[in-house]
């Protein structure tokens, strides 16, 4: 068996010095009038040896070195001196053995920000996780800063990363030198601290074989190795090593402790799988489909999405008894070409049409899946090797009858497993080919004739080029990418209606992505297991002393695969709105899923059958907060996600009393209104509040725009600006958002709110800065109403930002 090292081996010879070479990566930020001290050495200073400061009294300050090897300055008034760098020596006996200059500077006053960390990013900045050989270019991965200019990460002979507690402290020295004492780690949807006893038993085990067949993989680890530039699988790769040894937690909070940085753990109630990005099919030796493998997603809701994720719409209506409203039955191939030459070749050699149900889409040859082994261990195979049995296992239809209407072709009589999610529509025989509308080649239909929409149909292309792969899906991709259904859809739709309207059924394979039964992206709350997998996961980060606090963050990346988008000519092909003429809303198939309690909603019982299974214009746009949203599905999910975050907060309040608690409201209707007739009525259209702004889906955000709080003090955050927000009309969003926020969503907080702030896209330039300065002095100039802004995407933050990047705020002009 192939061996891997998961031990992080704090202790391990990354440095051969007694003194940390990460001290000089950021300067030691004294308290004027105050003490701090900071440890500096990477071990323990051996007998024999001691630590020597070159620096003494100076003054109103004092400077030393401790037996614990730590470097303490004590300063005896508040004046701020001027400290030139100072020396440490490491001495043995009477000869230095070591020195290291360190830089000296005073620290800012605490302010009132507080950063917020895409954590994983954070990490690849530390460490170099999955860096190869280069920085590409991840996200908040920075091309300056972070990881000393020239340095490797340090590997152990598993080829994974090696984390150590020096990293962290010069990470938590850059924000004592910015002023900033608290900080959010978003660990949701990868829990990055997490203990095994959040979740039971098996669920762990299963989590742990599968990833350690990608940590373990050869044909991976060799491409992390020689790449020349990022790779978004080896960043992942190190960072399962997380969930599998829990001493790179321990370093992380005792960190935070020692620099004085209270933490948060933010959970995101709606993401727990990024399935947009990473998933893997899992099948067994024998080709059997399994489930696909979320990396960033718990255990507990990859392996049981039936227990704690939303139902798709074809399950609601089976718990209405309504089964055969949400079950297809008939295909329609409308506006059809070639359909006589079709009709005849079928009905001689029924060759030229086959439809097979499967649990998987067309995959790339070359890619990698997982492969659970008869030991009940896991590999990472190329599907190549695989392919053959794991096809035999589909499942080919038949019994089905084809009539003609017109230029209508028709597919009657379809019977398939519910768990069934794809169709896969090919031509065998390559002969008569029918020749579908590439924008909408095919509608789905109930025995009853009702339309079965929200759904992701695509062409699969064959042949060998470049693009017609990405119209195949990837666990793994053979360069070590992401290539799930979501961009294999988007690539396919692009390519078909690019290349004319007409698609013929000839090397090519038509997909019709139903969705499965139940979603690992979306978890409903108003069931208890869910409840209790997320009080589980977060008390086991809250048990590290340096988390404080609770963040319920309810932004999203959820929006999965769609082949139709809404516009001002209504509900169309995807491709037809690009490039967009107007603002359109886009239709994924996260949409064809709820909640499980809405199987009980009254005002679902009775409703149209279409009113759940398709789509209708306008359903998907503007607002649906209020009791007369006239789109009985959409509002039925407003409801009920309202619902289970409710009882998620009541929850977490029962579980940690003592634990503040903080959840992101999206601003009402009324304010969204508001600001909507506001910015129209001003000249030359200034730059919107919601401008740069991401990371928030309404289409699953606007439940917790009904968030009844009533009964607790959790306190609400406000969803906040983007970046480069006009100062009129930023005046203009706090007066209507606080104004509609007085009453706290019932809560009975009344301390200052905190407010979000997505400006790290103003950080590379003089424009940026001076709307930086714009936005926060106006926004913390709402004293009593606004008490600190949250910062998002910590990393830009903390390595782009001056030391003296908020002295600005001593300057700000008082409400």
């Amino acid at each position: 068996m192939r061996h891997v090292v998961i031990a992080l081996a704090l202790g391990c010879c990354a440095y051969s010095q007694i003194l940390t070479k990460r001290n000089l990566e950021a300067p030691f930020c004294y308290v004027p009038g105050g003490e701090r001290s900071w440890p500096i050495t990477r071990t323990t200073v051996p007998a024999g040896s001691i630590l020597r400061v070159a620096a003494g009294d100076r003054g109103n300050f004092r400077i030393e070195t401790t037996g614990q090897g730590r470097l303490r300055i004590v300063s005896s008034d508040g004046r701020e001196g001027v400290i030139a760098d100072i020396q440490v020596d490491v001495l043995k006996g009477e000869s230095v053995v070591e020195t290291q200059t360190l830089h000296i500077r005073p620290a800012p006053p605490t302010r009132p920000i507080t950063y917020y960390a895409d954590f994983g990013d954070d990490l690849i900045n530390i460490f170099g996780a999955g860096l190869g050989g280069a920085r590409g270019g991840l996200h908040h991965q920075l091309r300056e800063g972070g990881i000393p200019s020239g340095a490797s990460p340090v590997r152990g002979p598993d080829g994974v990363i090696a984390y150590d507690k020096e990293g962290f402290d010069q990470y938590f020295r850059r924000l004592q030198c910015q002023g900033v004492a608290k900080e959010i780690l978003w660990l949701m949807p990868f829990p990055f601290i997490t203990d095994h006893s959040a979740y039971d038993a098996q669920d762990w085990k299963e989590y742990k074989q599968q990833a350690l067949a990608i940590i373990r993989s050869p044909e991976l680890g060799a491409l992390v190795r020689k790449a020349e530039k990022h790779l978004s699988w080896g960043w992942l790769r190190d960072l399962m090593v997380l969930r599998l040894d829990t001493s790179l937690h321990k370093a992380l909070s005792d960190s935070a402790v020692d620099h004085g940085i209270a933490l948060g753990v933010s959970y995101r109630p709606f993401e727990h799988a990024a399935s947009k990005y990473y998933e893997v099919p899992v099948f067994d030796a024998t080709g059997k489909f399994l489930r696909f493998y979320h990396p960033l997603a718990t255990p507990s809701t990859d392996m049981h999405p039936d227990r704690v994720g939303f139902a798709h719409y074809r399950e609601v209506l089976r718990r209405m008894g309504r089964q055969d409203d949400g079950e297809l039955y008939e295909l329609e191939f409308s506006s059809a070409q070639n359909s006589g030459a079709f009709l005849e070749r079928y009905r001689k050699k029924r060759d030229n049409l086959r439809i097979v149900a499967s649990r998987f889409p067309p995959i790339q040859a070359d890619s990698f899946v997982l492969v659970r082994l008869a030991q009940g261990s896991y590999d990472l195979m190329p599907w190549a090797k695989l392919q053959a049995r794991a096809e035999a296992q589909r499942i080919v239809l038949s019994g089905f009858q084809l009539s003609q209407d017109g230029a209508t072709i028709r597919v009657k009589g379809l019977r398939l497993p519910t768990e069934f999610p794809y169709l896969l529509i090919d031509n065998p025989s390559g002969e008569a080919p029918l020749a579908l509308d590439s924008g909408r080649p095919v509608r789905l239909r109930t025995r009853k004739g009702g339309e079965l929409g929200r759904t992701a149909n695509y062409f699969s292309l064959a042949g060998g080029s470049a693009e017609s792969k990405k119209t195949h899906i990837a666990g793994i991709t053979v360069d070590g990418e992401f290539h799930p259904a979501f961009f294999a859809t988007e690539t396919a739709l692009r390519l078909t209606y690019k290349a004319g309207r007409w698609k013929e059924l000839r090397n090519a394979v038509l997909v019709v992505n139903r969705g499965e039964v139940y979603s690992s992206e979306m978890v409903d709350y108003n069931l208890a297991p869910a409840r209790r997998n997320a009080v589980r996961e977060i008390a086991a980060v809250l048990k590290y002393p340096a988390f404080r606090f609770i963040y319920v963050n309810t932004r999203s990346h959820t929006q999965l695969a769609a082949d139709s988008r809404d516009g001002v000519d209504g509900v169309r092909p995807a491709a037809y709105y690009d490039p967009p003429r107007r603002a359109t809303a886009y239709l994924g198939i996260d949409l064809a899923y709820a909640p499980q309690a809405v199987a009980n909603d009254p005002a679902l019982l009775n409703a149209p059958a279409a009113e759940l299974s398709s789509f209708s214009s306008g359903e998907w746009s503007g607002y649906c907060q209020t009791e007369d949203c006239p789109y009985l599905w959409r509002a039925a999910r407003v409801r009920a996600v309202a619902s289970g975050v409710r009882k998620l907060v009541f929850d977490l309040k029962q579980t940690f009393p003592a634990t503040p608690i903080h959840v992101v409201v999206p601003e009402r209707e009324a304010v969204a209104t508001a600001m909507a007739a506001f910015q129209r009525s001003l000249a030359g259209q200034p730059v919107s509040y919601s401008s740069g702004r991401y990371n928030y889906i309404q289409n699953i955000g606007e439940g917790v725009t009904r968030l009844d709080l009533t009964g607790t003090d959790v306190a609400p955050v406000l969803l906040g600006v983007g970046a480069f927000v006009s100062p009129v009309v930023l005046e203009k969003y706090l007066d209507t958002a606080l104004a509609d926020l007085r009453a706290n969503h019932g809560s009975s907080f009344r301390r200052p709110r905190a407010i979000m702030f997505e400006g790290q896209y103003g950080l590379k330039d003089e424009a940026g800065r001076r709307a930086r300065v714009q936005a926060l002095c106006a926004m913390l100039a709402r004293k009593g109403q606004i008490g600190e802004v949250v910062l998002y995407e910590a990393a830009d933050w903390i390595y782009r930002l001056p030391w003296s990047g908020f002295d600005f705020l001593d300057r700000c002009t008082a409400r």
